[in-house]
């Protein structure tokens, strides 16, 4: 007698509905129906409409479980969607049939055999199958014994295929849920992977070679491009090109030029058919004008471009290998979308920084070529009064020592402290100037070592101070003389150590300065009076250079007086240079001048002021000479001429009139003695002393 149908069909019900767990309801239904059916292990398995593999959600038997094991990869001669599309065609919406049955399909029975082998099953097995055609999905009953199955076996599960069905169901929902959690964790290990590497470095290349060699474990890809339209030219630049072996070619190259690309147009063409990540091949590209030979293998393989328009740039991953890329890499790289975008970015800004970068190098060179062409490359006065002092320069400029300039005021000593910078090692660093005697004392140690953000009242923001931004280059302190002693100890220190910390920090910052100092001052007697370091003293007269004032290299004020003309003139946009007369030269030349070069350019910015076009001329100038000859001229106020009287004289006379002033009387309040501020007794010692005399009130006289 055979099995109560209604029962078994109770009883498989109430085991795949009853335990939550899939594997589980399996094994109890695979444990019930042993009871009815030879079976040693059920399969149940799942596919997808258009992927080319089966896949073995559940493998039970009575002990053990298996899920997820692919069943039929692409390794037969027949496409593996065709065979299984046509396998399923023949059969009904659902079917309970042996595998034997299932005749006139190619290469079904060397599936057979090589997946039983595989399986470790018995080549003679007999299995039975209820299948879902609509699903391409199906449960499969095995036995090792052959022709184990009866149609009696056949008509037991057909009464039961309905609770059999809906665990084939649960168990494909399973699969799937599994599926999409292990690609979620798989793309986000991917997206914090890449992400990682393509914005932990500071240099693009660098984020990019570590990129590349992280993609290859997850896509084919042999080198990544990262470009930009340039819409006016119509060409499209690499700006960074990396593949396994670092970076290829050089930064913005040219990969070619298009017809009909300019002002934008194809950028704005694909921004309307094409989506941000696609694959390309040579059908997207229009004709190339130009092409670099190093650029073809990309054309020739495989590449999937991912584009920002908005930019005008974007990324290509390129394969040598043609036809690699699918839609899974287009899934891939469109989840990686935001990093990479992020990347092309900061690309763009960096290499838009380099350019101007560059561009501003450039400028910064010709303004200073400009600078020295108006100043002049030379000194003037190199080759006359000033020899001495540039064979000075000369012999001094290229060490490192401190270099003292002394001489008068208006002698030029920034001029010659220019040329020492211009001769020396540090000509490719700055040369920063301070006039010690123009910045008051309390923000003396602000300008030469800068300061934190509120380090004192006003302190709104960090400063860099005068070494620190002379940092690599020449420090000029003029009217060194004036600092104070609090600055000249830090000054000190920071000329021994090289070293510093900015007012209000705690952060030791070292400058590679080189200083020059000046001063008109007499430094050795600073010193000897105590308002000069001695040890600064030392410290700073290593090379001690003496700038002659004007009047001793009078053969200098000709051609410093041609100098300024010219370039005065063209300061003051003069449309033509006024010319100088000899009798006015002579005259430039046999003046003092007291106040030096400076006096002089201002002389002659007076006169270019009053020439309107005339020949120069100096009226306000005089010499010594001249007013011998012809005297002061008139009107002029003639010199006043002091007095000195003896002391004693006149300390009698003050006395004598405190005597007055008081009526005679010296004591008491009001007194004479009051009056002066002194004792009446001390008061009338001093009179005794000076030879004068009380005769009677409000009358003093000599004695003898």
């Amino acid at each position: 007698m055979g099995p109560d149908l209604n029962e078994v069909f109770r009883e498989v019900t109430i085991r795949i509905t009853g335990e939550p767990d899939i594997a589980q309801a399996m094994q109890q239904t695979l444990r019930y129906l042993r009871r009815h059916l030879p079976l040693d292990e059920i399969f149940v398995i799942g596919t997808g409409a258009d992927t080319p593999e089966d896949f073995m959600l559940l493998r039970v038997n009575s002990e053990d479980s298996t899920i997820d094991q692919r069943l039929f990869p692409k390794q037969f001669g027949e496409d593996p969607l065709e065979l299984r599309r046509r396998v399923f065609e023949r059969l009904p919406s659902t079917f309970v049939v042996r595998v034997e049955e299932i005749a006139g399909i190619a290469d079904i029975e060397e599936v057979k055999r090589v997946k039983m082998k595989e399986l470790n099953l018995a080549a003679d097995a007999s299995i039975l199958v209820l299948g879902v055609r609509d699903m391409q999905a199906a449960v499969v009953f095995v036995c090792n014994r052959p022709d184990a199955f009866s149609d009696g076996d056949i008509e037991l599960l057909e009464f039961v295929k309905e609770p059999l069905l809906i665990a084939l169901s649960n168990a494909i929902h399973v699969y799937m849920v599994e599926q999409k959690r292990d690609q979620a964790r798989d793309d986000m290990a991917v997206f914090e992977q890449v992400t990682r590497r393509i914005t932990g470095k500071l240099d693009i290349s660098e984020a990019l070679r570590d990129t590349l060699a992280y993609m290859k474990t997850v896509m084919p890809v042999d080198e990544i491009v990262l470009y930009r339209l340039e819409s006016r030219s119509g060409g499209l630049h690499a700006l960074i090109r990396v593949n396994g072996d670092g970076v290829i070619g050089e930064p913005d190259r040219l990969l070619f030029r298009v017809s009909g690309w300019e002002k934008g147009e194809v950028l704005r063409e694909r921004s309307n058919v094409k989506p941000p990540v696609f694959v390309a091949s040579r059908d997207d590209l229009p004709k190339l004008d130009t092409r670099f030979e190093e650029f073809e293998h990309l054309l020739d393989g495989s590449f999937i471009v991912l584009n920002d328009f908005s930019l005008g740039a974007g990324m290509a991953f390129a394969c040598r290998l043609p036809g690699v890329y699918d839609e899974s890499h287009v899934r891939l790289l469109t989840m990686l979308r935001e990093p990479l975008v992020i990347a092309l970015s900061n690309a763009l800004r960096y290499h838009e920084l380099e350019r101007l970068k560059d561009r501003l190098a450039d400028d910064n060179r010709a303004l200073l070529s400009e600078i020295r062409t108006a100043a002049g490359d030379r000194v003037v006065g190199a080759d006359g009064g000033l020899r001495p002092v540039m064979s000075m320069v000369e012999q001094v400029a290229r060490t490192t020592s401190p270099v003292l300039l002394l001489g008068e005021t208006g002698t030029g000593k920034e001029v010659v402290a220019t040329a020492i910078h211009r001769a020396s090692d540090h000509a490719g660093g700055p040369l920063v100037s301070l006039n010690c005697g123009a910045v008051p004392e309390t923000l003396l140690d602000s300008e030469l070592f800068g300061h934190e953000k509120g380090a004192f009242t006003g302190a709104l923001e960090q400063k860099r101070g005068k070494f620190e931004r002379a940092d690599g280059g020449t420090l000029f302190l003029d009217e060194i003389g004036e600092l104070p002693p609090s600055a000249q100890v830090k000054l000190l220190r920071v000329l021994q150590s090289k070293e510093f910390e900015r007012v209000g920090g705690t952060q030791t910052i070292r400058a590679d300065v080189r200083l020059i100092a000046a001063t008109h001052r007499d430094l050795p007697l600073m010193v000897r009076e105590g308002s000069f370091r001695e040890d600064l003293w030392f410290r700073l007269n290593v090379f001690p250079i003496q700038i002659p004032p004007l009047r001793e290299r009078r053969e200098d004020i000709a051609p410093l007086a041609y100098h300024f003309i010219e370039t005065k003139s063209r300061e003051m946009n003069l449309p033509t240079r006024p010319p100088l007369p000899s009798a006015e030269l002579a005259r430039l030349v046999e003046y003092e001048w007291p106040g030096n070069v400076r006096e002089l350019q201002n002389a002659i910015e007076r006169a270019l002021i009053l020439s309107q076009g005339k020949p120069l001329s100096f009226p306000l100038l005089s010499t010594p000479s001249q007013e011998l000859r012809t005297g002061p001229s008139p009107g002029a106020m003639a010199p006043m001429k002091l007095e000195i009287r003896p002391l004693d004289e006149v300390i009698a006379e003050h006395l004598a009139k405190a005597v007055e002033a008081a009526n005679g009387r010296i004591s008491g309040p009001g007194g004479a003695a009051d009056l002066v501020g002194l004792n009446p007794s001390t008061f009338r010692s001093k009179m005794k002393k000076l030879g004068l005399v009380h005769v009677r009130r409000g009358e003093i006289r000599k004695s003898g």
